[in-house]
């Protein structure tokens, strides 16, 4: 018997099949960090009766060859085919008992809804062991030709906080995608906007825009990467309050497990390549912390090829401050004009370098063992510092600093058989009475009491003068405030 079959297509039939593979990607995840995906199962209790079937529907009419309409119960098998002719079968229902009444019957294929990513497909019917001829190609109804691949869905949201496309996920699935997309090369997934926000997320408690780099070539990839023409390509705003959980309520964070948190490039060589600028209206306009290395470290790229790196500034955890070259001060300021020119002008001098406690300058230098801050030194037979003994001794170097505010030779300071002997400034020194009160003003040389001071009296000879009395010292031995000034 020859038959044959017209066809029907239900308006529900194309939205049906195209946007079941929709739901499936879209919708609204609740906020969590993402994880490795696959590493968490689906709960139990989600009720999934509302998901739309993976089915379509499909209704005709069967005829013999006179075109009688029949009736009856016929087996049928149903394929699709990428191709009118020839191509791959992508999908095959088996043979299926169909129902006919007065030539008319209905079928749902539960097709596979990957099938349809928008490719031309063509259904191939057999009915009772005859295949039917030509093949029935699959057309979108109207409206799903939107969601085929290079469609458009245009429109105006329904108000100023409305959408023109809105998908949801319900229940709870941590490792879900409202929005799924890949690609080889280029943009996966791309937002523009001329005047507002081209891409722009949202959460309660989770990350409002997440990215990854997962690729395997080191230094090759980005999780987030930014630019602009004319503007900052990546800002940041926080109206956070600081609190014991927001200690620092940032605007812009980053964090390293085994590098670098944040990194600044400024590739203009001029005035204007800065890499990281900061700035405080009320504050610091850079503020550094460290729990166990230095607070700050300056480097310089030797050849600019990031190979030859020499570190030049550094600041200890513990205040101190090393610099390799030379520190300039004085009363005339060289800096840059708003137009990027050098501009000198003329200051009321001021200190370049201002110390708390009472300041001395000091060289560490070669000294015998035993030795005790406020002690006058004298230089011994073997050149090496030793406390003095002799009186108005001519061979008289200074006196052991108790706290160096500068210090000469500072490689040496701390290690044994070295001492900071101050040359010039005011220190604390150990003093004696044994040729007379002394008073503020006086002339101090060495004594007989070892590494003390004492009285110089009228015309000392030149080269025992060891500093100037700043305090007094009635009687016995002491420790005063000396002015050291060899002469």
């Amino acid at each position: 018997m020859n038959f044959r079959v017209s066809r029907r297509w239900w308006v529900s039939i194309g939205t049906t099949v195209v946007l079941l593979t929709l739901a499936w990607v879209v919708g609204t995840a609740l906020a969590q960090e993402p994880g490795p995906e696959g590493a968490a199962e689906l709960q139990e209790d989600v009720s999934l009766a509302a998901m739309v079937a993976d089915k379509i529907n499909y209704q005709g009419r069967l005829t013999d060859s006179v075109g009688a309409p029949l009736n009856g119960t016929f087996p049928m098998q149903f394929q699709i085919y990428d191709d009118a002719t020839l191509g791959t079968m992508l999908w095959d229902s088996g043979t299926i008992s169909v129902d006919v009444d007065q030539g008319l019957f209905n079928v749902q294929l539960a097709v596979d809804p990957a099938d349809f990513d928008g490719q031309a497909l063509w259904l191939r019917i057999n009915v009772n062991g005859e295949w039917l001829l030509p093949r029935q190609e699959l057309v979108p109804v109207p409206y799903a030709l939107s969601l085929r691949p290079g469609a458009q869905i245009v429109g105006a949201p329904s108000a100023s906080d409305g959408w023109v496309l809105k998908v949801d996920v319900n229940g709870f699935y941590p490792l879900a995608k409202a929005v799924s997309a890949s690609a080889a090369t280029g943009s996966a997934i791309r937002g523009e906007s001329t005047g507002g926000w081209g891409v722009r997320g949202f959460t309660q408690d989770g990350y409002g825009v997440y990215g990854t780099d997962g690729g395997t070539t080191e230094g090759e990839g980005y999780g987030g990467y930014f630019t602009s023409s004319n503007g900052v390509p990546l800002g940041g705003y926080s109206t956070a309050q600081r609190s014991f959980n927001n200690n620092h309520a940032a605007g812009i964070y980053g964090s390293s497990e085994n590098g670098v948190g944040v990194v600044g490039w400024g590739e203009n060589s001029d005035w204007s390549g800065i890499g990281v600028f900061g700035y405080g209206y009320g504050g610091a306009g850079g503020r550094f912390m460290t729990y166990s290395g230095n607070i700050i470290e300056g480097w310089q790229d030797v050849n600019g090829d990031g190979f030859n790196l020499q570190r030049r500034f550094r600041v200890a955890n513990n205040g101190d401050v090393y610099a390799d070259r030379a520190y300039h001060c004085g009363p005339n300021y060289t800096g840059t004009g708003a137009d990027g020119t050098i501009k000198e002008t003329d200051l009321e001098a001021a200190p370049c370098l201002v110390d708390n406690s009472p300041a001395d300058f000091a060289e560490a230098l070669p000294a015998a063992e035993g030795l005790a801050p406020g002690a006058v030194l004298v230089v011994g037979p073997d050149g090496r510092l030793q406390q003095s003994h002799v009186p108005y001794a001519a061979n008289v170097a200074g006196v052991y600093s108790t706290r160096p505010s500068y210090v000469g030779n500072g490689q040496f300071l701390g290690q044994d058989g070295y001492v900071p002997v101050t040359l010039m400034g005011l220190v604390p020194v150990k003093a004696s009475a044994e040729n007379g009160p002394i008073r503020p003003g006086d002339l101090l040389v060495a004594s007989s009491t070892p590494a003390h001071a004492m009285r110089a009296g009228d015309n000392p000879q030149v080269g025992t003068v060891i500093g100037k009395a700043l305090e007094p010292l009635e009687v016995g031995t002491g420790e005063i405030q000396m002015l050291v000034t060899l002469q």
